[in-house]
């Protein structure tokens, strides 16, 4: 009976004996630390490679300043080694399976970046945890959450609809004289649920280097509704509005001031869109040479309008020349009109009075002879005045500027679409 009270209570004390302590973990955590060298790689072989694996994990895909050239993304690492220094018989020590240290107190990673922006400033990490976390076998485990401010050369060639490559370089600092291999790869938790308001993240790939280097890549698509919406297409519209100053009568005035107001809305579009774009000309964006080409078009619009009013308004009698009188003739059989309808000033209209008159009534054959009733009326018809040339201009200014600036976009937009980069396939 005494022997069996004594086989209970061992029992009873070897059981209170497992159960980690406060003391025990203490005496763990000192023991370990004896010794212990933070700035040397903890590896058993140094002839052999140090196993590093780092697990990336996509916290928010930042803005991306266009100007700059420069992506902002928050990622965290989850690194995970062997640290044959951090090695117990958990039987010996009060069952302990999991021992936590100050990550300033042990060897951890170095994570360094080879692509900073020149404006990112050096304290960008932020640890998630202060400690690393170890197991009975030596198995060690950090968690480092990261802000990065990184170069990205965009290439604005298909703007707005183009597909951008940014990539992270980055490097683990190591002690040269040792070899270490690391095995990057992405968290297989998932990643960020907020999307970006003006990208969309299309691929994400990640590459490890030599040494101990590994590339992080994302492809961005651009969202290009915001552009459409509030640049592209309002400027589409007021370039198609221009050709509409060649159909106001030329007496009310408003020609030129039309002319000069488009081309300067035109000027402020410019603007607008070189604000969103990086200050470098290679490669130049399609959709600025379209516009640049628009705003040509609508200076020579002003240069024709103020061109045509002055020949308009010319009063004397003296006959066109013979290309200006066949450019008018060609006008007249393509709308199959005898003479084209002329709206001018009233003082402009006694003019054309006058020369219709004189040619109709005094028409000679070799100085001598009238002609015919018939053939006057013929010879009326061909007769040629400034102010018909006027309206001739007008007319095929204002078909071939919708022509042209019809035909621009739809060049530009399948130039974009052709120079616009395919998606890699990527995870």
């Amino acid at each position: 009976m005494t022997f069996g009270i004594f086989l209970l209570v061992a029992a009873l004390m070897a059981g209170v004996e497992s159960v980690p302590t406060i003391s025990s973990i203490n005496n763990l955590s000192s023991m370990l630390m004896k010794g212990y060298n933070k700035n040397t790689l903890p590896i058993a072989d140094f002839d052999g490679k140090f196993e590093l694996n780092v697990e990336v994990f996509l916290v928010a895909l930042g803005d991306i300043d266009e100007i700059e050239e420069r992506l902002s993304t928050v990622l965290m690492f989850i690194y995970t080694w062997n640290d044959v220094s951090m090695r117990w018989n958990s039987s010996d020590h009060s069952d302990i399976q999991n021992l936590t240290m100050t990550w300033s107190k042990v060897w951890k990673p170095i994570l360094l970046v080879i692509n900073p922006h020149q404006e990112a400033t050096q304290s960008h990490s932020e640890r998630t945890s202060m400690t690393v976390g170890y197991t009975s076998d030596g198995q060690a485990r950090l968690l480092e959450l990261v802000t990065f401010h990184t170069t990205c050369d965009l290439d604005t060639t298909a703007f707005p609809f183009d597909i951008q490559i940014c990539s992270i370089q980055l490097y683990i600092s190591e002690n040269d004289a040792y070899e270490m291999r690391v095995n990057p790869s992405w968290s297989k938790s998932g990643n960020f649920e907020k999307e970006n308001g003006a990208w969309k993240l299309i691929g994400r790939n990640i590459v490890g280097g030599d040494k101990s280097g590994f590339v992080i890549s994302f492809q961005l698509e651009r969202k290009p509704l915001f552009m459409l919406v509030n640049i592209l297409l309002p400027i589409i519209v007021l370039a198609l509005l221009t050709p509409l100053v060649f159909l106001m009568p030329k007496s009310s005035g408003e020609r030129v001031g039309y002319a000069i107001t488009t081309l300067l809305a035109i000027s402020v579009y410019m603007t607008i869109i070189s604000d969103h774009l990086p200050q470098n000309s290679d490669p130049m964006p399609l959709v600025s040479i379209m516009i640049f080409v628009w705003y040509i078009m609508n200076s020579s619009s002003v240069f024709i309008v103020i061109l045509n009013t002055k020949i308009n308004h010319i009063k004397d009698k003296r006959p066109l020349p013979f290309l200006l009188r066949k450019f008018v003739y060609l006008t007249r059989r393509i709308r199959r009109v005898k003479r084209l309808h002329v709206s001018v000033t009233a003082e402009g209209a006694r003019c054309l009075a006058d020369n219709n008159d004189d040619d109709v009534e005094k028409v000679k054959v070799n100085g001598n002879d009238e002609l015919p009733a018939e053939k006057a009326e013929e010879h009326h018809h061909a007769v040629v005045t400034w102010q018909e040339l006027s309206v001739a201009i007008d007319k095929w200014c204002f078909v071939l500027s919708y022509l042209v600036k019809i035909l621009i976009p739809v060049i530009f937009f399948s130039l974009m679409k052709s120079k616009r980069p395919s998606p890699d396939k990527w995870s």
